[in-house]
């Protein structure tokens, strides 16, 4: 009897350790299959941080905003849109400054990660903002929205006092239905020996600067205003002739795209 009872527990050890090195390997096979599972994660997240890397060091030069509502679009799989918009001075065809910007800044970062598209108005800030088409910027919804705000078409027509005015109202009322749309302010192209227009640029700049408003100062790309240079760069109704338009271009693509 004590012989079958010492067989009996010999069994029982041997099946439970049996069972035991079941449930271990069991476990390792489970443990395994998740680490490999995490390897794999990790090397997808690497795959795509590599990917977006080397776009976001293009940004180097954009404000932190607008860092923030890009990286925003990336995390969103959608292409952060930018609207350009002015007076007739921005031009229109393959040779305008819009153009040429388009082209290089798509062709750089990718057709599915900037969009961009322009649109140019005749109207001075006082009858823009009276027939209400700031409407027209808060439908289109961009990202980043930049602005050459008509100083041309106000000049000696609207005085620069109801003229900032203006901006702000549009901007204020742009922001207000779409809060993440960011605004960058620029003048239109210089021109020969300006006067009045000089002085309204200039409270241009410092309004942008006062508001806290990035401004595009591309005047300091283009030949002094007050030399006969300048007129090379326009044609005969003061707007920028194709050499204009590739400085213009060129300024805003270098603070764009940083190299």
């Amino acid at each position: 009897m004590r012989a079958f009872f010492t067989t009996m527990i010999g069994l029982l050890c041997l099946i439970l350790l049996i069972l035991g090195n079941l449930h271990w390997q069991k476990k390792t096979e489970v443990t395994g299959s998740g680490s490999s599972q995490q390897a794999t994660v990790s090397e997808e997240g690497s795959e795509a941080f590599a990917q977006v890397e080397p776009v976001l060091n293009y940004t180097i030069n954009w404000s932190e905003q607008e860092k923030m509502h890009f990286q925003t679009a990336l995390s969103e799989n959608r292409p952060y849109h930018i609207l350009i918009v002015g007076s007739e001075q921005l031009g229109e065809g393959e040779t305008s400054w819009p153009t040429l910007f388009q082209n290089e800044v798509v062709a750089t970062y990718g057709e599915n990660i900037i969009s961009i598209e322009s649109s140019t108005y005749t109207e001075t800030t006082s009858e823009f903002v009276e027939s209400g088409k700031q409407a027209e910027f808060i439908a289109n919804q961009a990202d980043l929205i930049i602005w050459e705000p008509f100083i041309l078409s106000d000049n000696a027509v609207v005085p620069i006092e109801a003229t900032l005015e203006n901006i702000s109202s549009v901007i204020n009322e742009v922001k207000k239905s779409n809060p993440n749309t960011t605004f960058i302010l620029q003048p239109p192209n210089p021109l020969y020996q300006p006067k009045l227009y000089k002085t309204q640029v200039e409270e241009l700049k410092a309004f942008a600067e006062a508001q806290g408003i990035p401004y595009l100062d591309h005047w300091t790309s283009w030949p002094d205003p007050m030399s006969e240079q300048i007129k090379e760069y326009l044609n005969e109704y003061n707007q920028p002739n194709e050499e204009g338009h590739r400085v213009w271009a060129d300024y805003l693509l270098g603070r764009f795209i940083s190299q």
